[in-house]
């Protein structure tokens, strides 16, 4: 018999169910955080490379001349992508120190 995980009584024939690995250490997350990095640092990249060509990523000649979503976009965008990124990190992150005591002791 198996209760969120734990055996009792007799040995199942089956795989636990539930499993003990919390969720931001199963594949189908770390795959995702791993896609995203990639893409963001492709982004990142691709930007240095077209900055260094143009000797900067001035959307106009004047700043004054931007569109409220085009001046969104160029100032307050990467700050969001970035806090969210980090707090999708964080969380990873977290629950790899909450279990790693419980990993070296077994």
């Amino acid at each position: 018999m198996t209760v969120k995980g734990f055996m009792m009584g007799k040995p199942s024939s089956g795989p636990l169910l539930g499993g003990w690995k919390p969720y931001t250490m199963q594949a189908p997350v770390l795959i995702s955080v791993i896609i995203i990095t990639l893409c963001l640092a492709g982004i990142i990249e691709f930007l240095a490379q077209k900055s260094q060509k143009q000797g900067g990523l001035a959307l106009s000649e004047r700043s004054d001349s931007l569109s409220g979503t085009v001046a969104f976009s160029y100032l307050y965008a990467p700050t969001v992508i970035s806090v969210l990124y980090s707090l999708i990190w964080s969380w990873i992150d977290l629950d790899i120190r909450r279990i790693q005591p419980w990993l070296e002791l077994s």
